[in-house]
């Protein structure tokens, strides 16, 4: 694969360069942000505390007063929680399963001199499947009709999911109400930067349509 992306043009050159760090960490993006601002943060400003602050008014810089920042993130539309072997898709109606989200949902968090936000300010409800245990991912139901990656023409904006037939899958149905904010509404500065630097998010493990 890294012969590959070295091959292909620099777009996959540089996914591909990423590949043996990627490794290191456990295949974990978030562990990669981590370690470069924590070694950056220590070693060279000398502030080992920089990976623990949040990202609120509060700490903002006041040579930036007057100015909003606004990090650039998306919402997954499906994710899975391997060692509860669920999956969940955001919807449009989470009582209508049939409008569960094929895309990444864009939203901003802005902090601002007194109030950090996200925007929009609305959030979607979703729908939690029950995985079957001993079937592998690709090969279970509940990705059955899901778009593939390159997406084609005949692809929609929405999906129904299917679950297993032969296991005992239920699914539970989450209002916006019951759904948690990202990071629990009081993110760091690594975890936001984090969100707003997955730039190849889309090729993401995480996604059903990997």
């Amino acid at each position: 694969l890294c012969d590959m992306g070295a091959s292909t043009g620099p777009a996959l050159s540089e996914v591909a360069s990423l590949i043996p760090l990627a490794v290191y960490y456990n295949q974990s993006w978030p562990e990669i942000v981590y370690a470069m601002y924590n070694t950056t943060s220590t070693m060279v400003y000398d502030d080992p505390n920089m990976v623990s602050v949040k990202a609120s008014s509060s700490e903002k810089l006041v040579d930036l007063s007057g100015v909003d920042i606004c990090f650039h993130t998306s919402l997954l539309p499906n994710a899975r929680a391997r060692d509860a072997d669920t999956i969940t898709y955001l919807a449009k109606d989470y009582t209508n399963v049939s409008s569960s989200y094929t895309v990444p949902l864009p939203y901003d968090y802005c902090v601002g001199d007194t109030e950090t936000e996200w925007l929009p300010n609305s959030w979607p409800g979703g729908n939690v499947y029950n995985l079957d245990k001993n079937a592998s991912f690709t090969s279970s139901n509940v990705v059955k009709g899901f778009p593939m990656f390159p997406a084609k023409e005949s692809d929609g904006l929405y999906v129904t999911p299917e679950h297993d037939k032969d296991s005992d899958e239920t699914i539970v149905s989450l209002s916006p109400a019951e759904m948690s904010l990202p990071f629990g509404n009081d993110p760091t500065v690594v975890q936001i930067s984090v969100a707003a630097s997955s730039t190849v998010g889309y090729i993401s493990e995480e996604l059903a349509s990997n």
